[in-house]
Protein backbone atom coordinates (compact mmCIF):
# COMPACT_ATOMS: atom_id res chain seq x y z
CA UNK A 1 0.00 0.00 0.00
CA UNK A 2 2.84 2.44 0.83
CA UNK A 3 4.34 1.87 -2.63
CA UNK A 4 1.02 2.69 -4.27
CA UNK A 5 0.60 5.85 -2.19
CA UNK A 6 4.17 6.91 -3.00
CA UNK A 7 3.58 6.40 -6.73
CA UNK A 8 0.34 8.40 -6.55
CA UNK A 9 2.05 11.23 -4.66
CA UNK A 10 4.80 11.31 -7.27
CA UNK A 11 2.16 11.70 -9.97
CA UNK A 12 2.85 8.37 -11.59
CA UNK A 13 -0.02 6.89 -13.50
CA UNK A 14 -1.27 3.59 -12.19
CA UNK A 15 -3.84 1.54 -14.08
CA UNK A 16 -6.64 1.04 -11.58
CA UNK A 17 -9.91 -0.49 -12.74
CA UNK A 18 -13.27 1.27 -12.37
CA UNK A 19 -15.26 0.27 -9.28
CA UNK A 20 -17.24 -2.97 -9.52
CA UNK A 21 -21.03 -3.03 -9.57
CA UNK A 22 -22.31 -4.25 -6.22
CA UNK A 23 -25.49 -4.29 -4.15
CA UNK A 24 -25.02 -4.11 -0.40
CA UNK A 25 -27.29 -6.00 2.01
CA UNK A 26 -25.70 -4.66 5.22
CA UNK A 27 -22.99 -2.15 6.10
CA UNK A 28 -20.34 -4.86 5.53
CA UNK A 29 -21.89 -7.25 2.95
CA UNK A 30 -20.73 -8.07 0.37
CA UNK A 31 -17.11 -8.12 1.45
CA UNK A 32 -14.81 -6.19 1.10
CA UNK A 33 -17.19 -3.20 0.91
CA UNK A 34 -17.98 -1.16 4.03
CA UNK A 35 -20.61 1.59 4.12
CA UNK A 36 -20.42 4.20 6.87
CA UNK A 37 -21.94 7.54 7.76
CA UNK A 38 -21.66 10.39 10.22
CA UNK A 39 -24.98 9.30 11.76
CA UNK A 40 -28.22 7.44 11.15
CA UNK A 41 -31.75 8.72 11.68
CA UNK A 42 -32.73 5.32 13.13
CA UNK A 43 -32.25 1.59 12.45
CA UNK A 44 -34.38 1.76 9.29
CA UNK A 45 -31.99 4.11 7.44
CA UNK A 46 -28.44 2.68 7.67
CA UNK A 47 -25.68 3.78 5.28
CA UNK A 48 -25.71 0.61 3.15
CA UNK A 49 -29.18 1.56 1.88
CA UNK A 50 -27.49 4.14 -0.36
CA UNK A 51 -25.46 1.33 -1.95
CA UNK A 52 -28.13 -1.40 -2.33
CA UNK A 53 -29.27 -0.62 -5.90
CA UNK A 54 -32.85 -0.24 -4.69
CA UNK A 55 -34.40 3.17 -5.24
CA UNK A 56 -38.06 2.55 -4.39
CA UNK A 57 -39.80 2.33 -1.05
CA UNK A 58 -39.79 4.57 1.96
CA UNK A 59 -37.01 2.70 3.82
CA UNK A 60 -34.59 2.32 0.88
CA UNK A 61 -32.32 5.25 1.67
CA UNK A 62 -29.75 6.47 4.12
CA UNK A 63 -30.97 9.20 6.45
CA UNK A 64 -28.77 11.20 8.79
CA UNK A 65 -29.67 12.02 12.37
CA UNK A 66 -31.77 15.13 12.89
CA UNK A 67 -28.80 17.32 13.80
CA UNK A 68 -27.24 20.31 12.07
CA UNK A 69 -24.91 19.48 9.16
CA UNK A 70 -22.34 18.53 8.14
CA UNK A 71 -23.43 14.98 7.40
CA UNK A 72 -21.50 12.43 5.37
CA UNK A 73 -21.88 9.00 3.82
CA UNK A 74 -18.90 6.96 2.67
CA UNK A 75 -17.93 3.70 1.02
CA UNK A 76 -14.75 1.69 1.48
CA UNK A 77 -14.26 -0.32 -1.70
CA UNK A 78 -11.60 -2.51 -0.11
CA UNK A 79 -9.14 -1.83 -2.93
CA UNK A 80 -8.08 1.17 -4.97
CA UNK A 81 -10.34 1.90 -7.93
CA UNK A 82 -10.51 4.67 -10.52
CA UNK A 83 -13.67 6.80 -10.42
CA UNK A 84 -14.63 9.23 -13.19
CA UNK A 85 -18.19 10.09 -12.10
CA UNK A 86 -20.42 9.92 -9.09
CA UNK A 87 -24.20 9.91 -9.02
CA UNK A 88 -26.73 10.82 -6.36
CA UNK A 89 -30.37 9.78 -6.38
CA UNK A 90 -32.77 11.49 -4.00
CA UNK A 91 -36.12 10.50 -2.56
CA UNK A 92 -39.10 10.09 -4.87
CA UNK A 93 -41.63 11.16 -2.23
CA UNK A 94 -40.12 14.34 -0.75
CA UNK A 95 -37.57 17.06 -1.51
CA UNK A 96 -37.32 18.32 2.08
CA UNK A 97 -34.16 16.35 2.94
CA UNK A 98 -32.20 16.72 -0.30
CA UNK A 99 -28.56 17.80 -0.28
CA UNK A 100 -28.05 21.41 -1.37
CA UNK A 101 -24.31 22.02 -0.88
CA UNK A 102 -21.86 19.12 -0.79
CA UNK A 103 -18.36 17.90 -1.56
CA UNK A 104 -17.19 14.65 -3.13
CA UNK A 105 -14.10 13.50 -1.26
CA UNK A 106 -11.53 10.73 -1.63
CA UNK A 107 -9.07 9.12 0.74
CA UNK A 108 -6.46 6.39 0.62
CA UNK A 109 -6.48 5.84 4.42
CA UNK A 110 -9.99 6.89 5.66
CA UNK A 111 -8.35 9.66 7.71
CA UNK A 112 -6.99 12.25 5.29
CA UNK A 113 -9.71 13.39 2.88
CA UNK A 114 -9.30 15.40 -0.30
CA UNK A 115 -12.19 17.33 -1.81
CA UNK A 116 -12.21 16.66 -5.56
CA UNK A 117 -15.60 18.19 -6.44
CA UNK A 118 -17.80 20.83 -4.80
CA UNK A 119 -21.43 21.55 -5.64
CA UNK A 120 -23.50 24.46 -4.35
CA UNK A 121 -27.16 25.43 -4.58
CA UNK A 122 -28.27 22.11 -6.06
CA UNK A 123 -31.99 21.84 -6.74
CA UNK A 124 -33.77 18.54 -7.33
CA UNK A 125 -36.91 16.95 -8.75
CA UNK A 126 -38.60 14.05 -7.00
CA UNK A 127 -36.63 10.83 -7.48
CA UNK A 128 -34.01 12.56 -9.62
CA UNK A 129 -30.56 11.09 -10.22
CA UNK A 130 -27.76 13.51 -11.01
CA UNK A 131 -24.40 12.38 -12.33
CA UNK A 132 -21.38 14.57 -11.72
CA UNK A 133 -18.27 14.05 -13.88
CA UNK A 134 -14.91 14.57 -12.23
CA UNK A 135 -12.36 16.76 -14.02
CA UNK A 136 -9.73 14.09 -13.45
CA UNK A 137 -10.40 10.45 -12.70
CA UNK A 138 -9.73 9.77 -9.05
CA UNK A 139 -7.96 6.62 -7.86
CA UNK A 140 -8.75 5.88 -4.26
CA UNK A 141 -10.13 3.31 -1.84
CA UNK A 142 -12.53 5.48 0.17
CA UNK A 143 -15.14 7.82 -1.31
CA UNK A 144 -17.37 10.17 0.66
CA UNK A 145 -20.24 12.56 0.04
CA UNK A 146 -19.79 15.38 2.56
CA UNK A 147 -23.05 17.33 2.86
CA UNK A 148 -22.63 20.85 4.23
CA UNK A 149 -26.24 21.97 3.67
CA UNK A 150 -29.48 20.04 3.19
CA UNK A 151 -33.07 21.20 2.83
CA UNK A 152 -33.58 20.33 6.52
CA UNK A 153 -31.56 19.06 9.49
CA UNK A 154 -31.92 15.51 8.13
CA UNK A 155 -30.12 14.60 4.89
CA UNK A 156 -31.24 11.60 2.84
CA UNK A 157 -29.59 9.81 -0.09
CA UNK A 158 -31.48 7.05 -1.93
CA UNK A 159 -28.49 5.92 -4.01
CA UNK A 160 -24.84 7.01 -4.11
CA UNK A 161 -23.13 5.49 -7.15
CA UNK A 162 -19.55 5.51 -8.41
CA UNK A 163 -18.48 4.89 -12.01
Amino acid sequence: MKAIIKQLLLGRSLAFPPPPVFAMTSNTVPSPFVASASSEYDIFYPPFKAFDNVSTGIFNMWASAETPPPHWIAIDLGFIYRVSNYSIRIRSDSLTQSPVNFEFQTSLDNTNWTTVDTRVSQSWSLGETKTYPLNNSQSSRYFRLFITTAESLVATITEFLLS
